[in-house]
């Protein structure tokens, strides 16, 4: 395979697995070549660079071992059984791994309390977001003296109170009443016309 050909194919790859794209479906590049020439796509082209373009797909399509789809972490797993990595190379990766790991946190249970806080964030926007469209009118549409001395009644507010707790345990229900209760003990909540 030629150095930006190969350059290119684990760059794709690498960056795909690290954003979470192990398992997308990837169709192999032979029959998509293959596809593309009974179209008519490379009738253009002269004969040496059609061929060129022919083994190149057909070298990369190695990796799908005559599958027309494999997923992204399975042609990325192939491609590193296919590749003669010695010993030096493979210790030089492992190393430039160990360096990269050393700036990331692994611990398991630090990134699902990061992810409950930013639900539990979500959802204190969302009841934040719910409260401002469901009675932005109201108060809007009245004179300020009369809205001044409005009572809301939150109709079937217990649905909204109803238990909803994350993996990790935390209430999300709880958040969203303590958002409510502050608006009951007295925080002003301001809503402006826009014009």
């Amino acid at each position: 395979m030629k150095r930006q050909d190969a350059y290119e194919f684990w760059l794709t790859y690498m960056k795909l697995i690290t954003k979470d794209g192990a398992d997308i479906e990837m169709s192999n590049p032979l029959h998509d070549f293959k596809t593309q020439a009974h179209a008519g796509d490379f009738d253009e082209l002269s004969d040496e660079t059609y061929y060129e373009r022919y083994e190149r797909a057909e070298e990369v399509a190695s990796f799908w071992k005559g599958a027309s789809e494999k997923s992204v972490g399975k042609v990325f797993l192939e491609a590193l059984k296919q590749t003669p990595i010695g010993e030096s190379e493979v210790k030089d990766l492992a190393m430039m791994l160990a360096e990269i790991s050393e700036r990331t946190t692994y611990d398991w249970e630090e990134r699902k309390r990061e992810a409950e806080k930013s639900q539990e964030s979500k959802a204190k926007r969302g009841a934040a977001i719910m409260l401002y469209h469901h009675m932005k009118d109201i108060f809007l549409e009245e004179p300020t003296e009369k809205a001044k001395k409005l009572l809301v009644v939150i109709d079937e507010a217990d649905k909204l109170f109803e238990p909803m707790v994350g993996s990790g345990g935390t209430d999300f229900s709880r958040a969203i009443q303590n958002e409510f209760l502050k608006v009951m003990d007295g925080e002003e909540v301001t809503f402006l016309l826009k014009e």
